[in-house]
């Protein structure tokens, strides 16, 4: 599944995952914590999730700097910094417009990779762990 990721990539990746494991798990209301810290750690998990998406968009951003003939994906790569700003603007919808976000972030860097400006094992990393981010957004964009 993870076929020539580099071990501390895939270890940091993974390790990512769980403010997302986090938020979706508090999203359904278990009464684990206090309803009020509950609501805060859920409300950090989405916070994260779109911090993750500006850093993830950056890393696409970046790898077409030296390409020229690929220079409208450096504009592409900027919408879903957009988009994780306008999911935070709306706390009902957030999980579901990152979740958008997510996939059309993969998009782009599926193309990238196509275009060989993204390493080898780029898409190998990215599309399970854009699998389970997209999961857990769903899940907390319906239990929020």
């Amino acid at each position: 599944m993870f076929k020539g990721v580099p071990k501390s990539i895939l270890t940091i990746s993974l390790l990512g995952l769980i403010p997302f494991f986090i938020g979706a798990v508090l999203s359904f209301k278990l009464n684990i914590l206090p309803q009020e810290k509950s609501d805060l750690l859920l409300k950090a998990s989405l916070q994260y999730a779109a911090f993750i998406l500006c850093f993830m968009s950056g890393c696409a951003f970046f790898s077409c700097l030296n390409e020229i003939e690929k220079s409208s994906y450096l504009w592409l790569s900027i919408i879903p910094v957009i988009l994780s700003l306008f999911a935070l603007s709306f706390p009902i919808l957030t999980g579901f417009i990152l979740a958008l976000g997510f996939l059309y972030l993969l998009e782009i860097e599926r193309k990238l990779f196509k275009a060989q400006v993204m390493p080898f094992w780029w898409i190998s990393l990215r599309m399970p762990m854009t699998v389970l981010v997209l999961i857990c957004l769903i899940i907390m964009g319906f239990n929020v």
